[in-house]
């Protein structure tokens, strides 16, 4: 048998040794769900919708590499839907609002945003990493954009969590900006 050549670090070793982590970890998470649920409650309070809507809260562990939870708005019960609002924690690097939009739904082919967003200039319609397939304008041109969605996303750090509550305004926002 060979002996392991493998080395943890003190650091890790002090890490790997304390319940805090794990615990502050599930609390942080708990509340940031909390926080997801009365944005989803405030939305159903808003105008977006003509009726109450049924929403869902996923929790993943690994979106490159790190946890996330993610309000859908309403629900996706199904891979052809017409409008999304996803609320998104993602673990050491921000919240973001989305707006996803079924293409056919616009009537327009150049939508001029009140506020300058990222806008998803890439096949996959659930990446929601901002730095990687994402432009930031404030006018899009379908013309330019693939896929059979339009996404765009506003981001914010996790210390301002407050600003969930302006959610449904930006997303009244975008949907007049977009014409639906």
């Amino acid at each position: 048998m060979q002996k392991s050549t493998i080395k943890l670090t003190n650091h890790q070793l002090d890490f790997a040794s304390s319940t805090e982590y794990p615990l502050l970890k599930h609390q942080i998470m708990e509340q940031v769900g909390l926080l997801l649920h009365d944005t989803a409650n405030q939305l159903n309070d808003s105008d977006l919708f003509t009726t109450a809507q049924h929403w869902k809260v996923t929790r993943g562990e690994n979106y490159d590499k790190m946890p996330y939870l993610a309000l859908d708005f309403p629900s996706v019960s199904h891979k052809s839907f017409p409008v999304l609002y996803r609320t998104l924690f993602w673990w050491g690097h921000y919240f973001s609002l989305n707006l996803l939009v079924r293409r056919e739904l616009l009537t327009k082919q150049r939508i001029r945003l009140s506020v300058p967003a990222y806008v998803l200039n890439g096949e996959d319609l659930w990446d929601n990493n901002v730095e990687r397939s994402y432009i930031k304008t404030a006018e899009i041109d379908l013309n330019s954009l693939q896929g059979e969605y339009v996404r765009i996303a506003q981001t914010f750090p996790i210390s301002a969590y407050e600003q969930l509550n302006l959610a449904p305004d930006v997303y009244k926002n975008w949907k007049v900006d977009m014409g639906i």
